[in-house]
Order: C-alpha cells, then structure tokens, then sequence
C-alpha cells in the first residue's frame, strides 16, 4: 500500500483548549473512536491518553478505513489556532496527517486495542 498523507486540522480546540496548548512541530496519534454518537467515522487525536480533538468530517472516513485495516495515523501540528472553515464556528489547529510507520518519534504508544506500537 502506498503512504497516506494530507494537510488538515485538529477540530475542537474550542472544547479541548484546558487539555492542551499546541505547538508547531507537536505530534499525536490518531485513532478511530468507536463509539462516537456524532459521527460514526470520528477520528480522535490523542496526546497521551487524552482527546484532544478529531479530524475534520470530509477526512475521516477514508481515515477510518485506512486505521481499520491496521495502518496507524499521526498528526503533526502545523500552525497556530485559527476559526474553524466548518460550520461550528469553533476553533482547529491545522495539521499534517501521515502513516505513523515512517515517524519513529511517536514509537512506544498505545494503539487502540492498548497495545504499544
């Protein structure tokens, strides 16, 4: 399979703001969050243990699937908080997302099933 990569952002800072403050050059793991009652394909973005926000709609369910087929995601913040382009008017965090695999500095995290990756 080839690499997986895309520009986007961590939606929700707005609700996560008190977990985290966000770097340029942070990186996090994404994971599917499977009993979302929203969104069915939501993607979390964990820091540690903790969400500290979800990829965008129109992303995460080709996300999903790549995740479900036993791929791991990370997500690299790559700016600074700005107003979020969707209609929640809250705020995101841009960010890259690629396959965690050619990232060795998130190596020693937990993956979903809570097996370290």
């Amino acid at each position: 399979m080839e690499s997986f990569e895309f520009t986007s952002a961590v939606c929700g800072y707005h609700i996560y703001k008190e977990i985290w403050e966000p770097n340029v050059g942070d990186k996090f793991l994404a994971l599917r969050e499977l009993h979302n009652q929203f969104d069915k394909y939501a993607i979390k973005v964990l820091n540690g243990e903790e969400t500290v926000g979800h990829l965008p709609c129109e992303y995460s369910k080709i996300a999903w699937y790549f995740l479900a087929c036993g791929r791991s995601l990370s997500v690299e913040v790559t700016g600074h908080r700005r107003r979020c382009k969707q209609l929640c008017g809250g705020m995101e965090i841009p960010c890259y997302v690629f396959e965690k695999s050619d990232h060795k500095s998130l190596e020693g995290s937990p993956n979903e099933e809570g097996l370290t990756l």
